[in-house]
């Protein structure tokens, strides 16, 4: 993104999730991430950082300020009235966002202790060349059981932010289908934050990276997955993304173990484990057996026999004999791996002749 900024392009990063999921740290990290390498580039940088509150923006550069958004002639969007901080060789980037961020809107929330109530928006305008790279940072998403304890206000709030981020989750849409081939309308005057983001959904130039955050408690399966099904709406399609390769294999068909050329009924337990790599083309190699398991027993037992040594919970040997542990149950897969096993191994014995 900084690459295309300093070419003269625009770029955007976004970073969108659930409340508490971590988006305002990661931005931070970003920033210092930013700070180091913009520092090694001595250019000069414009900031400007602004927070949708609302239908408000107001100006975290001015303590605050309540400013405008316009539009000029080809559609841009820009901010009326705003503070801007140049920058020297890219010195105190880091210092000044920090502070802007101490000054946007937060508020307890039964999800989150210091829940960002607004969508703060960084702008920084890199070198000479006119590039702009924007930092976003969503405010985070809450479902309808977790604001019962909200006040009327708190719900007004909740409700114009949950308003956002549906309309931008239509231009995710809207993007999606038009990468298809659909024709749809990108819906983006729906809100003030996607009439900033205009140009991740219109300008092909444009560069786009998105960071979701997530939970990884169980809870919040629900965010999770919503999250992640809109954060891939705005990914290339996946035809663009095929890449093909050539993997040459070796494979052993016959085996090439000692068991080989010994009778199945002669098999060692370690000739049953060697064989159970390579036969039918590895399909039991994963395969775990009593480790005193030989030839003998291999083709002694019934199919229902191999069948009851897969059936039952995993658990630790009991004797020596038996191992560290082998039982296993995955639904019906002890009967019909049982079943496969025995077949295979009556197979190998017919090869050679020699079956029971």
């Amino acid at each position: 993104l900084v690459k295309a900024t300093l070419a003269g392009g625009g770029a955007t990063l976004l970073c969108l999730g659930q409340t508490g999921t971590g988006k305002t740290h990661t931005i931070c990290g970003v920033v210092e991430c930013l700070a180091e390498d913009l520092e090694r580039t001595a250019d000069d940088i414009s900031v400007e950082f602004f927070e949708i509150y609302g239908k408000r923006c107001c100006d975290l550069l001015a303590q605050r300020k309540e400013v405008h958004l316009r539009s000029d002639a080809e559609g841009r969007v820009h901010v009326r009235g705003q503070r801007v901080v140049r920058l020297e060789a890219g010195a105190g980037l880091a210092p000044v966002v920090a502070e802007a961020l101490r000054l946007r809107a937060y508020e307890k929330t039964e999800r989150n202790d210091a829940s960002s109530r607004s969508h703060a928006v960084c702008v920084l305008r890199l070198g000479g060349a006119g590039g702009v790279l924007r930092l976003v940072d969503l405010a985070g998403s809450e479902r309808n059981f977790e604001t019962t304890k909200m006040t009327a206000q708190q719900h007004r709030e909740s409700a114009a932010i949950n308003f956002s981020l549906m309309t931008l989750k239509d231009c995710f849409r809207a993007h999606a289908a038009l990468q298809q081939g659909e024709f749809v309308r990108m819906p983006f005057r729906g809100s003030q934050l996607t009439q900033v983001l205009r140009d991740c959904f219109t300008d092909v130039s444009h560069s786009t990276a998105v960071i979701a955050t997530i939970s990884p408690a169980a809870a919040d399966v629900i965010h999770t997955i919503n999250t992640l099904n809109h954060a891939t709406m705005l990914v290339k399609s996946l035809a663009d993304l095929v890449v093909d390769c050539t993997v040459e294999v070796p494979l052993n068909l016959r085996g090439s173990g000692s068991f080989k050329d010994v009778p199945v009924i002669d098999w060692t337990p370690a000739d049953v484990l060697a064989w159970l790599q390579e036969a039918e083309n590895g399909r039991f190699a994963h395969v775990v057996v009593p480790p005193m398991l030989d030839g003998k027993g291999l083709l002694g037992t019934s199919a229902q026999g191999l069948s009851e040594l897969f059936d039952g919970e995993l658990r630790r040997a009991r004797v020596v004999e038996e191992g560290e542990a082998w039982n296993v149950q995955v639904d019906n897969v002890g009967q019909e791996l049982g079943r496969a096993i025995f077949a295979a191994a009556r197979r190998a014995a017919l090869a050679q002749g020699d079956a029971p």
